[in-house]
């Protein structure tokens, strides 16, 4: 049996910016250059909310897909 859990306290950007700060130098700009490419599609509202989004995982995430 399986169960929901509701959390009044969610963070949904702690373990993204965990990941990301182990990442290496050459690691980061690829994933992030990936990001990007793919993200330069998108109308650009969307590109800002992303960026927004990247911002609170870690600055330089957000820094280096803008």
């Amino acid at each position: 049996m399986t169960d929901r859990y509701a959390s009044r306290d969610q963070d949904d950007y702690s373990q993204a910016g965990n990941l990301w700060r182990v990442l290496d130098e050459a690691q980061k700009d690829r994933t992030a250059e990936a990001i990007a490419g793919v993200l330069s599609s998108a109308r650009h509202e969307i590109q800002m909310q992303q960026l927004c989004h990247f911002f609170r995982v870690d600055a330089d995430h957000s820094r280096r897909v803008a």
